[in-house]
């Protein structure tokens, strides 16, 4: 009995899990790092995503494109931070780049932007 259980399961898993790797063979290329920290004196997180591919489905044209984002956030007694930059480019031309901060405190908040865009 233990065996067929065994079987079943593998025999169950086997499509989804193969069909999953194949459908990523072809995906391009990714890179994900994050981490956090938690202490006395406050508390940080950041995670970094590059990667590389073709877009598939009704959203995209099917062209290649490239990625990058970046995230950092924070907190500590005097307020709490944010900041993120995100970059890309797709075969067809297209461009773009954002970076924003943002941080609020005793003092007050403070934003800032910074938008680019080339191509449709």
């Amino acid at each position: 009995m233990r065996n067929v259980k065994r079987v079943i399961v593998a025999t169950a898993l086997a499509a989804p899990l193969t069909l999953g790797f194949a459908g990523t063979a072809f995906a391009g290329t990714s890179y994900d790092q994050h981490g956090s920290y938690a202490g006395p004196d406050g508390a940080d997180s950041y995670h970094v995503h590059s990667s590389t591919g073709h877009h598939h489905g009704d959203d995209h044209d099917g062209g290649s494109h490239s990625h990058y984002s970046q995230s950092n956030s924070g907190a500590d007694a005097d307020g709490a931070w944010q900041d993120h930059i995100r970059s890309g480019a797709h075969s067809d031309g297209d461009a773009y780049y954002l970076e924003s901060s943002n941080m609020s405190g005793v003092d007050g908040a403070w934003n800032s932007e910074t938008i680019s865009v080339a191509g449709d």
